[in-house]
């Protein structure tokens, strides 16, 4: 699912950026708690609308009108509470994900140009197949054929 970028020693990382990685999934976790809430207000004003509802119509405190919309209140209550959860968990490894898929290919052009700048290759950057930003390697790749034909490298020696 998530080809890693891997340290020096050999491990894979999740965070290849973390203040970028991490600041995305901080919204994508407050867009989920928003959300969330708002909802939840909403269903919180349906079920006092109800109750004004059953109050007009002059119904005791025991009806059953009132016992099923508290029955109704607590079922609503779990199902946000696991709603909200699902959600983050699902926006949390989609999050991961796409922010792998940006921040990958950011790295390995910067690593790339680390090792250009160095003078250890003179090789084309590529990119992980699903990686977004696939032009930047493609762009990358040409300004550096002009380089190894301005200095006369030939391309298969690289």
């Amino acid at each position: 699912m998530l080809d890693m970028i891997k340290h020096e020693d050999g491990r894979r990382r999740f965070l290849i950026n973390p203040e970028f990685q991490l600041s995305f999934l901080g919204y994508m976790f407050i867009f989920t708690a928003v959300t969330t809430a708002i909802f939840y207000l909403a269903s919180i004003y349906f079920f006092f609308k109800f109750r004004q509802i059953g109050i007009a119509m002059y119904f005791p405190e025991d009806h059953a009108f009132f016992q099923f919309m508290e029955q109704q209140k607590k079922i609503m209550h779990w199902i946000y509470a696991f709603a909200a959860l699902a959600s983050f968990i699902v926006l949390s490894l989609s999050g991961l994900l796409l922010s792998h898929r940006v921040a990958g290919p950011i790295y390995r052009l910067q690593q790339h140009m680390k090792t250009v700048t160095q003078k250890k290759s003179l090789r084309n950057v590529t990119f992980r197949k699903k990686d977004y930003f696939q032009e930047l390697a493609g762009t990358y790749n040409e300004q550096l054929e002009m380089m190894r034909k301005e200095k006369g490298i030939d391309e298969s020696a690289v």
